[in-house]
């Protein structure tokens, strides 16, 4: 097994097949809807994820609701795929 001081730092790190794809929060679900539409042409990337987060932090607990719901499916999902992963063995 190569740790990360014997690991070439040049070549790619080891992809794990198949593997989960880790479950979202809430506000990435928030952004995924909202960058596109808080994006103005030449704005940089730090420029729209800081509006996106000013925006997430003006949202009401209410508003925030249908993205906690997302975010609660998708744990469930991670949970279940995770329970019947099996990694494999080196």
């Amino acid at each position: 097994m190569l740790t990360a001081a014997s690991r070439d730092p040049a070549a790619p790190p080891k992809l794990v097949p198949l593997r989960p794809k880790c479950a979202c929060s809430a506000y990435i679900f928030f952004s995924m809807e909202m960058r596109h539409k808080l994006k103005e042409d030449g704005d940089s990337i730090p420029d729209v994820a800081r509006k996106v987060g000013d925006a997430w932090g003006k949202l009401s607990e209410k508003d925030k609701a249908p993205y906690v719901e997302k975010a609660a499916a998708d744990k469930a999902r991670y949970e279940k795929e995770m329970a019947s992963y099996k990694p494999p063995k080196e």
